[in-house]
């Protein structure tokens, strides 16, 4: 138990009493245990004799089974009594008082101590009472007896009888003590199992809210991907509040209308200089033509003439394919 480590000696006991009033009922019965690293090292069990004339309730006899007779048979007076107890704290530095419902028990020392001039033997000890423990791991009921059964402890005897109960204390307390150990291990695993959660859950968030804050721009990149120049489909996604994707996005749209416009003036360039080219250009193969058909050239005039028509040719194919690719883009051509 964690006890040893703050204390030498456990010393664990129980009284048995004519009634509940410390002040005016008297001790008939005290027993106790001690206990140094676990280990029993003593016990004290005795009967004390009441003053002479005075008997015990009825009650207590049938809750007990100490009877009068027992008491003056094998009863000792107060200070045997008194002196028997004391004997188990002798020695120890940092001992230890554990009592079930201390504050009653403790009470009745004292007043059995105090008269014979030994009560200064309870100014070292420190006190646990075990009841108080119990209290904070069980629902009512508390007596002993329901301690002993909330933790099995079959092989714990609650006679009523004060070393029995003393006895049973003991085991009380080492159950409860490796309750404890259970606890702490239960604490950390639930600790652990609650940190993960709470982890994963902190980076599944993370990732929702990063995933719904990029939107838009997962919104915009699909747009400028599906974009072909010459084709002005929508315009650029805008639906956020966030300022920086705003910009980015008209910043995005300002580009595009940038190419369209001059997408459009190319296509403009090209098929006007097709439309301003074709008439050159076949005025320059008549001429050629006219040249070959009428003309007595050298062979080498020859040569260099056929030269310049199939360049012409050349010429003037390019120029069909450049006016050809203006009306498909003109939609002069219906698309079959």
């Amino acid at each position: 138990m964690e006890l040893w480590k703050n204390f030498d000696r456990l010393v664990v006991f129980d009284t048995e009493t004519t009634g509940i009033e410390f002040g005016r009922d008297r001790i008939i019965e005290i027993g106790a245990v001690a206990l140094e690293n676990g280990a029993e090292r003593g016990n004290f069990n005795a009967l004390v004799r009441l003053p002479a004339g005075q008997m015990l309730p009825t009650f207590i006899t049938e809750l007990t089974g100490i009877t009068d007779e027992q008491l003056d048979r094998e009863g000792v007076d107060d200070r045997a009594a008194a002196e028997g107890f004391c004997r188990l704290l002798e020695g120890a530095e940092r001992p230890l008082l554990v009592a079930y419902n201390a504050q009653f028990d403790l009470n009745f020392l004292y007043y059995l101590l105090k008269p014979l001039g030994l009560v200064s033997v309870l100014r070292k000890p420190r006190f646990l009472d075990a009841l108080t423990v119990y209290r904070d791991r069980r629902d009512y009921p508390h007596k002993l007896c329901n301690a002993i059964e909330a933790y099995g402890l079959t092989e714990a005897e609650n006679s009523h009888r004060a070393v029995d109960d003393a006895r049973a204390t003991v085991l009380l307390l080492e159950a409860m003590a490796a309750e404890k150990d259970d606890l702490l291990r239960a604490i950390l695993y639930w600790v652990v199992f609650l940190y993960l959660l709470l982890l994963l859950t902190t980076i599944s968030l993370t990732v929702w809210v990063f995933h719904r804050s990029m939107r838009p721009l997962y919104e915009l990149l699909r747009w400028l991907d599906d974009y072909t120049p010459g084709r002005r489909g929508a315009p650029g996604p805008c639906s956020t509040r966030i300022v920086e994707f705003r910009r980015l996005s008209a910043a995005a749209q300002q580009a595009v209308d940038r190419s369209e416009a001059l997408f459009e003036q190319q296509k403009h360039f090209i098929g006007n200089a097709s439309h301003e080219l074709q008439t050159p250009l076949a005025v320059l193969g008549n001429r050629i033509e006219w040249l070959l058909d009428n003309t007595e050239p050298t062979e080498k005039q020859m040569e260099e003439l056929l030269k310049m028509q199939r360049t012409l040719r050349q010429i003037v194919r390019l120029n069909k394919t450049l006016l050809l690719l203006t009306k498909i883009d003109n939609g002069q051509f219906p698309e079959s």
